[in-house]
């Protein structure tokens, strides 16, 4: 699982509220697609199933702003949010997934939220492993207050074919 924070995209408007909660202490919630995001510096997330996640990242190119991801491999997912007006640090991003074949089913890290630049929360499908279809609900919390939530539709490419067909191109990061 990997994090993107503080670098800038430029997205059309956010999908359909149904799919989008947030506190009125958030601005903004939108949530993207990429493919391949770039990596980003490795730091510590004990919460994920691998140990860490990676910060930063510059301005990733086939973007789009939509909660219905195609399952295919270096596809990335999640939330640019910003608050509006309080910084809350820490915040505690939490995915939840239908089961990988390990049984893992829910991971979380931290991140911050703050008025003064977009915050990133993303998830990167690197493995096949972590290739399962359906609801993946990415929530924000902070001292037990929900901040915002997004739920994203993970399904077969043909779903959405013009991402699946642009991220199928990107080389792969091995």
């Amino acid at each position: 699982m990997k994090a993107f924070y503080l670098f800038a995209l430029l997205l059309p408007a956010a999908p359909a509220s149904s799919q989008v909660f947030k506190d009125a202490a958030v601005a903004e919630v939108e949530p993207f697609v990429v493919c391949e995001a770039p990596r980003g510096e490795p730091v510590a997330a004990p919460g994920t199933e691998e140990g860490s996640i990676e910060t930063g990242g510059d301005i990733p190119r086939n973007t789009w702003t939509t909660t219905e991801v195609p399952l295919v491999r270096e596809v990335t997912f999640g939330v640019r949010a910003r608050s509006a007006s309080e910084t809350f640090d820490p915040v505690t991003i939490t995915w939840s997934h239908p089961p990988f074949e390990n049984g893992t089913s829910n991971q979380s890290f931290e991140n911050r939220l703050y008025p003064d630049g977009d915050v990133y929360s993303a998830y990167r499908i690197e493995r096949d492993s972590e290739m399962v279809a359906g609801e993946w609900v990415l929530t924000a919390s902070h001292a037990g207050r929900e901040l915002y939530r997004v739920s994203f539709i993970l399904g077969a490419a043909e779903a959405d074919p013009e991402i699946a067909r642009q991220c199928a191109g990107v080389p792969r990061s091995e």
